[in-house]
């Protein structure tokens, strides 16, 4: 089991730990809770949050070169990120290359 979790990107272990709430953040954000206030559950206060539009990207503040994007349409555009390319990880989530 430790030789799996070792072998494991960064992305992939944010994920498994903060994917569900950070999904469910990005859903209300981008949905029904679109141009409200919807708090930034407490499992991500260690990450940064930003809401663009029709995507949201979160990067752990221990760290910051790690970006992964929520984005339901597709990659998110890569001029946000200095033409930096979009992978994708997994449903709907993205990691900047």
């Amino acid at each position: 089991m430790q030789q799996y979790w070792i072998s494991k990107t960064p992305g992939e272990k944010w994920l498994y730990f903060f994917g569900d709430p950070a999904r469910d953040y990005a859903g209300d954000v981008l949905g029904q809770g679109r141009d409200t206030y919807v708090p930034v559950p407490q499992e991500l206060t260690g990450s940064q949050v930003i809401v663009h539009s029709g995507f949201v990207t979160f990067s752990p503040k221990q760290d910051p070169g790690l970006v992964l994007a929520f984005s339901p349409a597709g990659p998110p555009p890569g001029e946000d990120y200095e033409g930096r390319l979009w992978s994708a990880l997994g449903d709907g989530w993205y990691l900047l290359q």
